[in-house]
């Protein structure tokens, strides 16, 4: 049997995103126990399981220059990995 493992970030107040779609609240803890946290996590294998929104957001980001530059880590990993969405 698999397991289903989740990751997941929401704010305090229980919301994902602000106004517009704004995710910036999200970026702001970058320190080094959490960029461990996050790259360990995203070297697990399996399937990446999105909802509709977010499997869009990740689709128009994770393959930029951006991406690449600001986190090539987990680019790599979010760019090569099997992926799914829930509709």
């Amino acid at each position: 049997m698999r397991h289903l493992m989740v990751f997941n970030q929401i704010s305090l107040d229980g919301f994902f995103s602000g106004a517009n779609g704004d995710i910036s609240w999200a970026k702001a803890n970058q320190d080094p126990e959490w960029k461990d946290f996050v790259h360990k996590n995203a070297n697990n294998d399996g399937v990446f399981l999105f909802g509709r929104v977010t499997y869009e957001l990740m689709k128009s980001y994770w393959p930029t220059s951006d991406a690449m530059k600001n986190d090539p880590i987990v680019a790599e990993r979010m760019n090569n990995q099997p992926k799914d969405r829930i509709l």
